[in-house]
């Protein structure tokens, strides 16, 4: 699973998602990560599933962010032939809706700190948190090959999504 770098930050999460094959993103770099193409490259030598978030971040407002495309240019890099498959995941409610009204409001955005999101998963486990349904609908695969233009691709892969998102 790609993750923020932000969330190597966090004690003890940090640790955890990385023990759990998860590999961290610089973002906004604005060129080729060269530790990132070398962990693609790893990856795909092992023939490791990979999950990311086109967006780059989670959109709490339920907009649509611009697509990231490192990433995509890692896969390229490997001279491999993928299929993306666009997972829409979509909540009746927003998880940090509290959170989210604040952002609204002007307030900046809280950083991710593991002590939140301890008291937010109790929350959810004992029953305060209502998320009603969450909707989870596959779209097309998107074909990624090495003569792929990835700008084309991450718009086709954001249509994907944007189709099969449930309103709620």
């Amino acid at each position: 699973i790609a993750a923020a770098e932000e969330s190597s930050h966090i004690p003890i999460l940090g640790e955890f998602f990385k023990k759990t094959q998860a590999f961290y993103i610089k973002r906004g770099q604005g060129r080729e990560d060269i530790k990132l193409t070398e962990q693609i490259n790893d990856l795909i030598h092992r023939e490791e599933t990979l999950q990311f978030f086109i967006e780059g971040q989670r959109s709490r407002s339920r907009q649509f962010l611009p697509p990231k495309r490192g990433l995509l240019k890692a896969l390229q890099k490997t001279g491999q032939k993928f299929a993306i498959l666009p997972v829409a995941i979509s909540y009746e409610k927003v998880p940090e809706e509290t959170a989210l009204l604040k952002e609204l409001r002007g307030l900046p955005k809280p950083k991710m700190q593991l002590s939140a999101l301890m008291k937010w998963t109790y929350e959810l486990i004992s029953g305060q948190v209502k998320l009603g349904k969450v909707h989870a609908k596959c779209g097309a695969p998107c074909l990624l090959e090495a003569d792929t233009e990835i700008s084309a691709l991450s718009r086709n892969i954001m249509g994907e999504l944007q189709k099969n998102t449930v309103a709620t």
